[in-house]
């Protein structure tokens, strides 16, 4: 019995060793990357149709090395299937970041007419008070603090638990972890498209003293691109 649970044992193990680089190929998974794909292709169509221009900068060199990665990834993914899964996850994030970004904005210009009175209405009919919560976040010093810095951290902290999960060779997690988060911002992306809301604060235009502790051009600094 202990030499057939050992040939078990052996051969359970070589077929894991076997199966493995199937599991990375081209993480986080072919579908992922294909999604990808089809938002890059509504991204040229919208661009093109609408005659709108992108104004990369200084994100061409980190375009660049992504789409290097990628292709890298291809061609290492069998031999070596762990540096090229980590070489996934940088361009995965990078130009499915990109292109979901590139989609909102395109979709958020071309959302018309806005939405806000009927959304302001479900507000209220779910009991939620604006003004009341605005008043709570400014009198808070500690919220005031906090929610701003929690709003700049966001690319930080993603970046951070990708690196975690890679370190702790959490593939699974890390696999499920890029899906969501980039299958949520498509869904967010396309519900801001078909119900576009123009922003709480111009919509409402509370008086100074119920926001004098709040950042000046907070909820509004992205009105001059969104009316250019």
């Amino acid at each position: 019995m202990g030499a057939l649970n050992l040939s078990a044992q052996k051969l359970t193990g070589r077929c894991q060793v076997s199966v493995e680089p199937n599991r990375l190929f081209m993480f986080p998974h072919p579908l992922a990357w294909g999604f990808v794909g089809a938002v890059l292709i509504l991204n040229i169509f919208f661009l093109i149709a609408n005659g709108f221009t992108i104004e990369a900068g200084s994100l061409w060199p980190v375009l660049s090395l992504a789409v290097i990665s990628f292709f890298l990834a291809l061609c290492i993914q069998h031999q070596y299937p762990t540096i090229a899964m980590i070489a996934f996850t940088f361009a995965f994030f990078v130009i499915a970041g990109k292109a979901m970004r590139v989609l909102n904005y395109v979709t958020t210009s071309l959302a018309k007419p806005f939405v806000t009175t009927n959304m302001d209405g479900v507000d209220k009919w779910m009991g939620f008070d604006w003004f009341q919560y605005l008043t709570w976040v400014n009198d808070s010093p500690i919220l005031v603090e906090i929610l701003p810095r929690a709003y700049d951290t966001l690319s930080t902290s993603t970046v951070f638990t990708i690196y975690i999960l890679i370190v702790l060779r959490q593939h699974e997690k890390l696999r499920e972890f890029l899906i969501l988060f980039f299958g949520l911002a498509f869904a967010t992306t396309s519900i801001g498209w078909f119900f576009p809301v123009q922003d709480t604060f111009s919509f409402y235009n509370p008086p100074f003293d119920m926001r004098s502790n709040i950042r000046e051009l907070a909820g509004v600094f992205h009105l001059p691109i969104l009316f250019r």
